[in-house]
């Protein structure tokens, strides 16, 4: 299946953990698809052995989803269910490489009160390589929810000067990163520079919820909630993705009521 993925460069395959470690170690990958649960070992304990300022992203992958609180405690990028289909996959690389420009983005020498444009991504030297740029813009100084064909849309614009607008429901989650927010949406992902709490501010409360320092969800797009063992508890989107939720459960659960009254 990494064979079909777009924009990947396989760096290499492992048999156990112990070789997984020592490739890690001194190829310094830029992502590891590693699986949760090893013959003889854990991957998650693999990941735990890197040490955090020399970590790569990690997709875990597993047969059942009882890995997947301790996976998101090591910060992974992804959680993939077997059996998973090839778009799941690649949904979950471009969300890898999204990470990555953002980071290479973060780390680049900015000019104060200039819009850097595009930025291209240096050819990765771990299992992922630079692809086709992210949408990347700047929110619109004055934003507020903007109203497009009767319904309700966040406007924002992009670098090329094109006013953008996403229609509230088509937003699944934004996610800071940073000095940057993603906004996902089922068609495509926008990278803006911008602060949550702008964003948050922008959005309705009767359908958004801030679930975490990190992480705001539209509530039509949630799923359910999950709880760990250690009393963490996650919200599972529509796409089955978990995201870590610091928040009350009970807002959530009356947002998201209201919000399903709403459709």
């Amino acid at each position: 299946m990494l064979a079909q993925a777009p924009h990947l460069e396989i760096e290499g395959e492992c048999r156990d953990a112990c070789e997984a470690l020592a490739c890690i170690r001194q190829k310094r990958p830029d992502l590891v698809l590693v699986d949760a649960r090893l013959n003889e070992s854990s991957g998650i304990d693999l990941i735990r052995q890197v040490p955090e300022e020399h970590r790569p992203l990690v997709i875990f992958t597993a047969a059942v989803n009882r890995y997947a609180v301790e996976a998101f405690e090591v910060h992974a990028l992804d959680y993939l269910l077997r059996p998973f289909s090839q778009a799941r996959l690649n949904a979950a690389l471009e969300r890898a490489r999204q990470r990555l420009e953002i980071q290479a983005a973060d780390s680049a020498p900015q000019q104060p009160c200039v819009d850097p444009g595009p930025v291209d991504t240096p050819k990765s030297e771990g299992c992922i390589s630079a692809g086709t740029p992210l949408s990347r813009a700047r929110m619109h100084p004055d934003q507020a929810p903007q109203a497009k064909g009767g319904s309700a849309s966040l406007r924002f614009t992009e670098t090329s000067g094109e006013t953008v607008y996403i229609k509230f429901s088509e937003l699944r989650c934004i996610e800071s990163a940073r000095n940057y927010a993603v906004l996902q949406t089922r068609a495509q992902n926008h990278v803006i520079r911008q602060t949550l709490a702008r964003l948050e501010a922008s959005l309705p409360q009767r359908q958004f919820l801030r679930i975490s320092r990190s992480t705001i969800v539209n509530c039509e797009r949630v799923k359910g909630i999950q709880h760990g063992p250690q009393g963490e508890q996650f919200v599972l989107l529509d796409n089955s993705r978990p995201l870590r939720m610091t928040r009350n459960v009970r807002q959530l659960r009356q947002v998201c009521t209201v919000a399903a009254d709403q459709r």
